[in-house]
């Protein structure tokens, strides 16, 4: 009895937290997708419909479309506003019939026509994200768009101009209004970019596609920086780097390869070859302090364009949180340069120094974000994003071809989605604007309790020479961001040789620490290659500037490294 009792509580516990759930989307051995079970008894997200009475040529589907989620993705879209990875979304079609009923005529449900079907499955449609398929169809016109990036799906050419991650959120009240609100900067941050349709930006029509491509690293700002926080990724036991959250630059100084450019672009749309597989092995360094770390040696498999220039050199960059970014950009430039010491005139070993960054009207402004402080404001951040991450222009960054070098000519040619209503670029300054303005939104992370002791710990080594744990702010306020915001030597084993404006290849910025409890928590990867595996090994890499304080580091003694690391996990 009892350990029926235990069984029958384990069950219930499955059933609760959704594990034992089947998937919504199941697939046969060949890679087909099996009709989904039940569907019915989904959740019925409303219905369209397209009379031919009415679109006697023109209707794409006529007919009356029954529309169902599959209730795991409902419940996630009504937390989130997103669909999850795994979301189904079936749309049963039936013939309209127009017929009289009591004192008047309407449309009614008539015979059966078939399914369709979309499956979100980044990894098996790398390059829609969604996945199509057709269950018996009504008939389609002849004219089906084929836009570059998305093959021969049907269903792709026109869900380009979909409102939302390719569906037509608009024909279901019922889904947005169940969703919660969102400005529209968090919108665009969240919006699946989609390549261009060359019919529309051949006639300046209504735009079909928005441009992303011809080669690329992902198609959103929240694949890199999900919901604003550090990018995700995972190394295969192959060394295989799979997730959008890490990605890999290329170059020496200030030059990049003179094929592959700055950075690697793992991704195309249909006619173009993307430059490669990136991956991963893991060197043992023996540190002085005994603990054993992992440097990181990055490679690039499968080149699309032939072989790297053997002088340069690949690095990993982790798309780090933008969380109490609008903050940072709200600390003025003096604050910044009071706390810089280039020559060290106090000679306590410790020479920060701004990222200048030249203007092109002339003058110079403080670099603030990204890993070298090579960008000066948020709006260049996200233009720089765009360009440099989905190959997509704006009137801050361009070209259409985004990191493309003069070598890539097939990806010169390629269709781009510049348009005069976008101001002649692929993305507006409207759009930039939004997204600005959605990331300056987003808080610093919250402090999960303190722990006092630690924090003295902290400060007693040195680590709050260079993480400063408050700067402040034009308002009068402060930003717990604990950095500097300034560029520092921190030796040779972080050094990669890539230069960023003037930080030079072992310089970099103060990491801000706000967040890091919770990475601490899941025991994400740290540092900007992801090459620590914990705080410790974080701490141990660093040299240069950082020697003494880390030699402080190695003398405490059990209990009070330990009262540091629980400070570091409130941050």
């Amino acid at each position: 009895m009892k350990a029926a009792r235990i069984f029958l509580s384990f069950v219930m516990l499955l059933t609760a937290t959704g594990a034992a759930a089947e998937p919504a989307a199941r697939f046969t051995e060949d890679g087909a997708l099996v009709i989904p079970e039940n569907y019915r008894e989904w959740i019925f997200i409303g219905a369209t419909v397209q009379p031919r009475g009415i679109n006697p040529t023109t209707s794409y589907a006529p007919g009356i479309k029954h529309t169902y989620l599959d209730p795991d993705s409902f419940a996630h879209w009504k937390k989130t506003g997103t669909f999850r990875i795994g979301s189904v979304i079936v749309q049963e079609r039936v013939a309209e019939e127009r017929s009289e009923f009591m004192n008047a005529e309407g449309y009614f449900a008539g015979d059966y026509l078939g399914l369709q079907v979309m499956v979100k499955d980044p990894k098996r449609y790398p390059e829609t994200i969604w996945g199509f398929y057709s269950f018996g169809k009504p008939p389609w016109p002849e004219a089906v768009f084929d836009i570059p990036g998305i093959g021969e799906y049907d269903c792709g050419g026109c869900h380009t101009r979909a409102d939302e991650d390719w569906v037509f959120t608009r024909f279901y009240p019922m889904l947005t209004n169940a969703a919660p609100k969102k400005s529209e900067g968090q919108k665009l941050f969240e919006r699946n970019w989609t390549p261009a349709d060359p019919y529309a930006t051949a006639t300046h029509t209504t735009q079909m596609g928005d441009g992303l491509g011809p080669l690329f690293h992902t198609q959103s700002c929240n694949a890199c920086h999900p919901a604003g926080e550090r990018g995700k990724f995972s190394v295969r036991a192959d060394g295989v780097i799979e997730g959008d959250g890490l990605l890999l630059r290329a170059g020496l100084g200030q030059s990049g390869d003179p094929i592959y450019g700055r950075q690697i672009q793992t991704r195309a749309i249909k006619g173009q070859s993307p430059e490669g597989i990136p991956a991963v092995r893991f060197e043992p360094i023996k540190h002085a302090s005994g603990r054993v770390l992992r440097k990181p040696v990055f490679e690039l498999r499968q080149p699309g364009y032939g072989a790297l220039d053997p002088k340069v050199r690949l690095a990993g960059r982790v798309a780090q949180s933008v969380r109490g970014n609008g903050d940072l950009e709200k600390v003025p430039a003096a604050a910044i340069n009071a706390l810089a010491d280039p020559d060290d005139k106090d000679g306590d070993g410790i020479s920060g120094r701004p990222n200048r960054i030249e203007l092109p009207m002339g003058g110079f402004a403080i670099g603030r974000y990204g890993w070298k402080a090579g960008q000066q404001s948020l709006k260049i951040q996200t233009a720089k994003a765009f360009r440099m991450d989905m190959s997509m222009s704006s009137r801050l960054m361009g070209p259409a071809w985004g990191d493309c070098t003069a070598v890539q000519t097939e990806c010169h040619e390629a269709i781009n989605g510049e348009h005069p209503r976008k101001g002649g670029r692929e993305v507006s300054e409207e759009t930039v604007a939004s997204i600005t303005e959605h990331v300056a939104s987003l808080p610093v992370p919250k402090r999960s309790g303190s722990a006092t002791e630690g924090e003295q710990i902290f400060e007693n080594v040195g680590c709050s020479q260079c993480h400063v744990p408050s700067l402040p702010m034009r308002d009068g306020s402060t930003v717990n961001a604990f950095t500097d915001l300034l560029l520092h030597d921190l030796g040779g084993g972080l050094a990669d040789g890539i230069e960023e404006e003037t930080a030079t290849g072992d310089e970099w910025r103060t990491a801000p620490l706000m967040g890091l409890g919770k990475l601490i928590m899941e025991r994400a990867p740290l540092l900007h290659d992801g090459r620590a595996r914990d705080v410790t090994e974080a701490i141990l890499w660093h040299e240069g500037e950082a020697a003494d304080v880390v030699e402080k580091y190695n003398q405490l003694g059990n209990a009070d490294a330990g009262a540091l690391h629980d400070f570091l996990g409130t941050l």
